[in-house]
């Protein structure tokens, strides 16, 4: 698979779960629930002050078609979350 069409892969799955996120908090604006850039250090979706206050996860979204991956995503986010204070939730879809 080119890159190209891997990063469009991902980019799909992003903005599924910010319109997942909208649709269930009706009240929360566009602005509130953003999509990180590809390539971009931290989670997937960002969270506005307001909706992290209703939403106190990071979300990192995984598509991934093999189950192998996920143990490895796992460990490696599990230690960057140490420090912070707030849930961590992965999004595969397969």
């Amino acid at each position: 698979m080119k890159t190209q069409s891997r990063k469009a892969k991902g980019r799909r799955l992003q903005n599924l779960v910010a319109k997942k996120i909208l649709k269930t908090f009706k009240h929360l604006k566009k602005e509130d629930v953003q999509v990180a850039i590809m390539s971009e250090r931290g989670p997937d979706i960002k969270l506005s002050r307001i909706a992290k206050r209703l939403v106190p996860l990071q979300i990192e979204c995984k598509n991934q078609q093999k189950m192998k991956t996920v143990y490895n995503f796992y460990s490696v986010d599990f230690n960057q979350l140490v420090e912070r204070e707030t849930y961590l939730i992965n999004v595969f879809q397969c």
